[in-house]
């Protein structure tokens, strides 16, 4: 688990920074990818040339996050060869990270974000954007939901995004569909709220 990309950002919820169990540690760029993993900057891959581009980082070197929308939804960068399972390109497509439902954040100026919904996205941004990724798709909930997003499990060489976004409080267990890992991802929910990690020291 990441547990190195803990963030030290200033809670959407009131809490004073050096209150909250989550401002301890600061990013770095070592903490971000301590084990080298690859980016696309490292392959001198653009992340918008994801058409004819041959990148290289990962086992496939086929996907990257291209640009993090909020906590668990990503748009993809990839080569022009990347289909999904049902033959579509996956450049450009976005991605719905399975059993996570994170804090919403405002699209409009006027909108206010739900709490801890900004430093969830920030989590997913330094963690993610521009990184090369694989996807694993869920033998359950289906491969792409009402809205045509693809619904997938994240793994970069860190571990399962999924995964650390509930055990360091930056999401909730998904309990809207049914899904593989359904009944671990209510004990990682569990876990970081015993904790008060997170979301989960919100009022």
């Amino acid at each position: 688990m990441a547990t190195g990309l803990v963030m030290a950002l200033s809670s959407a919820c009131g809490t004073a920074p050096s209150e909250h169990p989550l401002s301890s540690d600061v990013l770095s760029p070592d903490v971000l990818h301590p084990d080298g993993g690859a980016t696309v900057e490292d392959a001198g891959v653009s992340p918008d040339a994801a058409e004819g581009s041959d990148v290289g980082g990962d086992p496939t070197g086929q996907i990257w996050v291209a640009r993090v929308i909020d906590g668990d939804t990503y748009v993809l960068g990839a080569h022009v060869d990347a289909r999904s399972p049902d033959g579509k390109a996956l450049s450009g497509e976005r991605v719905r990270l399975v059993g996570v439902d994170a804090p919403e954040i405002a699209h409009q100026p006027d909108e206010p974000s739900d709490c801890w919904g900004p430093e969830a996205t920030e989590y997913a941004r330094l963690r993610a954007e521009g990184r090369f990724i694989q996807l694993r798709y869920d033998g359950l909930e289906g491969l792409r939901d009402p809205y045509g997003r693809i619904l997938a499990y994240v793994h970069d060489s860190d571990g399962v995004l999924n995964e650390d976004l509930l055990a360091l409080g930056y999401a909730r267990a998904y309990r809207g569909a049914r899904y593989d890992d359904a009944r671990r991802y209510l004990k990682l929910e569990r876990a970081a709220r015993d904790a008060r990690l997170g979301l989960w020291a919100c009022p």
